[in-house]
């Protein structure tokens, strides 16, 4: 049971947090609703060290045990890993959903711009500044960016994540979005298989080739209410 615990650890999209719940009642939930999955997990490289990294954080406490959980899943993650969340997450809900605690609140009305067209971040734009430390400054935040009409908009997210070691590797994730009917300030990535994970972009500002101010929001099956937001520039 103590290996299904750890491997409980093991959430989210790319970047993993765990829910404040009693881990007895998930290891059995897991043991019961994804024997398959999670011995897949324990004897996987990448998946069993995650579980091992992911542990490693029970000791630290708010927003340090928070980075440390969103660590492991930035430097370990595979086809295992994936498989086991979305057994012990969307499948059997064997972890709880964190909840929303409004520190990424919807933005008010008339907060974004009127319309953005979404060909404005056609091409290559940096991530010049963040807001959430969680997500927003990881090193060499470059994200191209096509739109095949003023109204769709598909970005390749990339960022370096640092190892201990000193070296590094580039994480990429493709996401797509659609302009919303009712805002034309706000970009929607909804109906994603995968955690049903829905990210939306309030776009606050912008000057056509120089800038672009974003302010995010989203939700998973496994978080609810995560956000940030960041500053697009044409040159790092």
């Amino acid at each position: 049971q103590a290996a299904a615990l750890g491997a409980a650890l093991s959430l989210g999209v790319s970047r993993p947090v765990l829910a404040d719940q009693d881990l007895a009642t998930v290891g059995v939930c897991l043991l019961r609703s994804c024997p398959g999955a999670l011995s897949r997990c324990l004897f996987d490289l990448k998946c069993a060290a995650d579980v091992a990294c992911l542990n490693n954080c029970s000791g630290k406490k708010g927003q340090d045990r928070v980075a440390c959980q969103i660590r492991c899943g930035d430097q370990l993650e595979d086809e295992v890993v994936a498989e086991f969340n979305k057994c012990a997450v969307s499948d059997k809900r064997c972890v709880q959903q964190i909840e929303d605690d409004g520190s990424y609140p919807v933005p008010p009305i008339g907060a974004t711009v009127t319309d953005f067209d979404a060909r404005i971040l056609k091409g290559r734009w940096y991530i010049s500044a963040g807001l959430n430390p969680l997500f927003d400054t990881f090193d060499c935040q470059v994200h191209f960016f096509s739109a095949p009409s003023p109204n769709d908009l598909v970005g390749t997210l990339t960022w370096r994540v640092n190892e201990p070691d000193g070296e590094y590797f580039t994480r990429s994730a493709v996401q797509m979005f659609k302009k919303d009917v009712d805002n034309g300030g706000l970009l929607l990535n909804h109906n994603n298989e995968y955690l049903h994970y829905q990210d939306d972009w309030y776009v606050l500002d912008f000057e056509p080739k120089s800038f672009v101010l974003v302010y995010y929001r989203g939700t998973n099956d496994a978080w609810n209410g995560y956000g940030g937001a960041v500053v697009y520039t044409r040159s790092a």
